[in-house]
């Protein structure tokens, strides 16, 4: 069933994000990682933004990266939304900003791993 004036995506108990307000859909991932469900977090983030990258949506993936808070993430759900818009990031400004901001949560939380963790990333 279609919620009016947006749908609800696959495994997504939140509704797909409105083309007017792209990052309004975070609070979903955010509470998803809050009760410790970072599977079904990461697995929003995928479904949105890959959507976004196939159709050249550039303008709304700016805007969610730059909107992203981290500090309510979990470390798969930080690296996803890198991840899933790694092959769209030349046309990204706000890509560098989120892989910075996750390379500084990522040291504070498991500094051992940062490196190994952010390659290829940045």
């Amino acid at each position: 069933m279609a919620d009016t004036p947006e749908q609800r995506s696959p495994g997504c108990d939140a509704p797909c994000p409105d083309p007017t307000t792209p990052h309004a859909w975070l609070d979903g991932v955010y509470d998803r990682v809050a009760r410790g469900e970072g599977r079904a977090a990461n697995t929003a983030v995928w479904d949105t933004l890959d959507g976004y990258v196939l159709d050249g949506n550039f303008d709304a993936i700016n805007q969610v990266l730059a909107a992203v808070d981290v500090g309510r993430l979990d470390t798969v759900t930080m690296l996803g939304f890198l991840a899933v818009t790694f092959a769209a990031n030349e046309e990204l400004p706000a890509y560098a900003g989120l892989a910075g901001r996750v390379r500084a949560q990522i040291a504070l939380t498991d500094p051992s791993r940062v490196d190994r963790l952010m390659q290829g990333f940045v």
